[in-house]
C-alpha cells in the first residue's frame, strides 16, 4: 500500500490500479484526439478541495500535470473540452465526484507486505488473543482498513488460520472485513484471483494451503474458498469511518475488532484529519486489540488508550 510516489495518495483510501476511469454515464468518449489544456487554477483548487472534502486526501506536487494524467479519460467520456468545464460539472454532481475519486486514486500493496508485522502475529499477537479470549464470545475480527484489492487482508487470514491449526485452536471462529472507498478494488479483493506476480511473494507452504492454481497454466491464483467464506468486502470512508448505508455488512461488525490494520495510510492525511480516523479505528477496536500501522506513520499516532508493543504495532490498554 502506500502512495504512488507522485506526491500525492490516495492508497489511503484504497483506489484504483492504473489509469483512470470511464463510466458508463456522460458523452459520447469522441472528442478530438490528445490530451486537454492543463488545468488551470481555479480548476485545480476545486478538484483539490472535493478530493480533501471527500477523501481526506492532499494532493501535492505537480498538481497540474497529475490531474490531467489520471482525468483525461472522464473529460473524453463527457465530450468535454477543459477542466474549467470538468470542475463545474463537479460541482453539480455526485455521481461524478466518485468517479473522480476512483480516478485519482492509486494503490500500491502486495501479500505479506511488512513481513515482519506478519511473524509477530504469528508468533505473539494472535497466541496472546485466543490466551485473553478472543474468538470465544464472537470471532476473533481483523480488519483491513483502506484494504485495496485485498492482498493485505488475505495474508492476514491466512497468518490467523495457520496459527490455529498450530495451535491446535482450527474451531475458532474468526473473520476478516476489508473496507475501501473503491468499490472497484473491492469486487478484485471479493473474487479473490491474482496474478502470477501478485502471489509470488507468498511462501510455499501458504500457497499450497491457501491457493488454487488457474488450469490455465498462467500461474494465476485464487484464494481457497474457506478463507473467502470467512471474508466480508465493503465500501467505507476511512474520514467517515463508518459503513456505507449499501454496504450490505452490518454495523455490529464494526463494534468490536481484534486486529486492525490501517499501513501506509495516515502519512497522507492532514493532522486534524488523521486523529479523527485513528480515533475511529480506535474505537471500534477491543480491548488489548491490536492496530497495525505503517513504520513510516508510528510517530504520528497519538492516542491515549494506545500503547506501542513493537514499532508500528499498539495495544488498545481500555
Amino acid at each position: 500500500m502506500g502512495g504512488d510516489g507522485g506526491g500525492v495518495t490516495a492508497r489511503a483510501i484504497g483506489g484504483t490500479q492504473g489509469g483512470p476511469l470511464v463510466g458508463p454515464r456522460g458523452g459520447t468518449g469522441i472528442r478530438a484526439p490528445g490530451l486537454p489544456p492543463l488545468p488551470d487554477a481555479a480548476s485545480r483548487q476545486a478538484i483539490c478541495s472535493l478530493m480533501r472534502r471527500v477523501a481526506g486526501v492532499e494532493i501535492e506536487g505537480d498538481r497540474g500535470a497529475f490531474l490531467r494524467a489520471r482525468l483525461a479519460s472522464r473529460l473524453g467520456a463527457l465530450d468535454l473540452l477543459d477542466f474549467t468545464a470538468y470542475a463545474a460539472l463537479l460541482s453539480r454532481d455526485r455521481a461524478e465526484q466518485a468517479f473522480c475519486v476512483e480516478a485519482l486514486t492509486t494503490n500500491t500493496t502486495s501479500f505479506f507486505r511488512e513481513k515482519a508485522q506478519f511473524d509477530w502475529l504469528r508468533d505473539e499477537g494472535i497466541p496472546t488473543l485466543v490466551e485473553a479470549g478472543a474468538g470465544r464470545r464472537a470471532p476473533l475480527t481483523v480488519w483491513s482498513a483502506a484494504c485495496s484489492t485485498g492482498q493485505e487482508g488475505y495474508s492476514a487470514l491466512m497468518t490467523v488460520d495457520h496459527t490455529l491449526r498450530v495451535r491446535r485452536a482450527e474451531d475458532l471462529p474468526f473473520t476478516l472485513v476489508g473496507t475501501d472507498i473503491s468499490t472497484e478494488v473491492l469486487d478484485h479483493a471479493c473474487r479473490g484471483i491474482y496474478s502470477a506476480s501478485d502471489v509470488a511473494g507468498v511462501e510455499d507452504a501458504m500457497a499450497r494451503r491457501y491457493l488454487m492454481r488457474a488450469r490455465t497454466g498462467d500461474g494465476r491464483a485464487r484464494i481457497v474458498p474457506e478463507l473467502r467464506a470467512r471474508s466480508r468486502w465493503q465500501p467505507i470512508n476511512l474520514i467517515e469511518a463508518a459503513p456505507s448505508s449499501h454496504a450490505g455488512v452490518e454495523n455490529s461488525v464494526f463494534s468490536g475488532v481484534d486486529i486492525a490494520f490501517l499501513r501506509n495510510v495516515l502519512i497522507y492525511f492532514s493532522p486534524e484529519t488523521r486523529s479523527r480516523v485513528i480515533a475511529a479505528v480506535v474505537s471500534r477496536l477491543r480491548p488489548s486489540g491490536y492496530l497495525l500501522v505503517g513504520h513510516a506513520e508510528a510517530g504520528a499516532v497519538r492516542h491515549p488508550s494506545l500503547i506501542s508493543v513493537r514499532p508500528s504495532i499498539f495495544i488498545k490498554v481500555d
